[in-house]
């Protein structure tokens, strides 16, 4: 492989792996559900609000799995209750 090659190989490569970060950061600006570690029940979807917050079932014991528009709209909702929160505390 001459070096013209290797170089044409070299920079295909690196657009190829820049590509790959680029879209991976656009995807989660794109969907904020992707930056939330929704296995992890202390990660925070919002200020004031957890995953455990949100999917916990006590009755049951267990954590709801939800759909990826649940997620969005978990998301949604979260936000509006920070608002809440920020204007009168978080209700324990």
């Amino acid at each position: 492989m001459g070096k013209n090659n290797s170089m044409k190989l070299l920079n295909f490569l690196l657009q190829l792996i820049s590509s790959f970060f680029v879209s991976k950061k656009a995807n989660q600006e794109e969907n904020p559900t992707l930056q939330v570690d929704w296995g992890n029940p202390y990660a925070h979807i919002s200020e004031y609000f957890t995953v455990r917050d949100a999917l916990y079932l006590p009755s049951w014991q267990v954590y709801h799995t939800p759909s990826e528009k649940e997620k969005a709209n978990i998301l949604k909702l979260a936000k509006k209750l920070d608002l809440l929160c920020a204007k009168f505390g978080k209700m324990e």
